[in-house]
C-alpha cells in the first residue's frame, strides 16, 4: 500500500548535487584528463542552453511542459492508447518533472504504485519549483547515452563542443537521442539519430 507520508520530501531537489566529472589541467590551463565512474557529466546554468536547444528538448520529451503542473494527462492517455494498440511499452508518457522524481526519488520498478507515487511527487515538485528550476535539473541529469549525463556531456561527446554554442539541428539530433540512448546514437545509428532529428 502507498502511504504518501512516507515518501521523500521534494524541497531535497533543493539541495541535490549530481556527480560531475573531475577535470584536471596543466599549469597553461590545457585539460589533461576526465575521471569519471558510471557518469561524464558537467552541472551547466539553464542560461547556457540556447533558447532553440531547449525548444527542442521540450518538444521532444514534454511538449506541454509549460502548460501542465507536473502530470501531461493528454501525454500520458496517448501514450496508454499507443501502448495498448501495439501491445506493448512503447511510450512512457512522462512529463519531464515525473522524469526527475523518477530519477532522483524512485526506483525503477514498473508498479501502479510507484507511477501513483510518481504522479504526486511531481505535482509537488512543480508546487516547490518553477519551471525554469525544473528544466535546468532535468538538462543536467538526463542520460544521453556513451556515459554522457547531462547537456554539457551530451554536447561535448556528441560534437565537440559546449551546450552554449549548439545550434538547432544539434539540439534536434540531441533531443531525438533522448528517447533511446542506446538505439539513437549516431555513433551507432546514423540514419536513426537523423531521421529523429528531422
Amino acid at each position: 500500500a502507498l502511504r504518501f507520508a512516507q515518501l521523500p520530501k521534494v524541497d531535497a531537489l533543493q539541495y541535490y548535487a549530481p556527480i560531475e566529472t573531475t577535470e584536471i589541467y596543466d599549469d597553461k590551463k590545457r585539460l589533461m584528463m576526465k575521471l569519471f565512474g558510471e557518469e561524464n557529466r558537467r552541472v551547466i546554468a539553464l542560461n547556457q542552453v540556447p533558447d532553440k536547444v531547449q525548444r527542442a528538448i521540450i518538444s521532444a520529451e514534454d511538449s506541454r511542459f509549460f502548460e501542465h503542473k507536473g502530470i501531461d494527462w493528454w501525454g500520458m492517455a496517448r501514450a496508454f492508447k499507443q501502448n495498448f494498440e501495439r501491445k506493448a511499452a512503447i511510450q512512457g508518457g512522462s512529463s519531464i518533472t515525473q522524469q526527475i522524481v523518477k530519477n532522483t526519488f524512485l526506483t525503477p520498478e514498473r508498479t501502479p504504485q510507484r507511477k501513483l507515487a510518481e504522479a504526486w511527487l511531481a505535482v509537488e515538485v512543480e508546487k516547490t519549483f518553477s519551471k525554469y528550476q525544473i528544466l535546468e535539473l532535468y538538462l543536467n541529469q538526463i542520460y544521453w547515452g556513451h556515459n554522457a549525463y547531462g547537456i554539457e556531456a551530451a554536447a561535448m561527446t556528441y560534437f565537440g563542443k559546449p551546450a552554449a554554442k549548439l545550434n538547432i539541428s544539434e539540439g534536434a539530433m540531441l533531443a531525438g537521442i533522448l528517447t533511446g540512448p542506446e538505439i539513437y546514437s549516431p555513433y551507432r545509428n546514423r540514419k536513426g539519430a537523423e531521421h529523429r532529428m528531422r
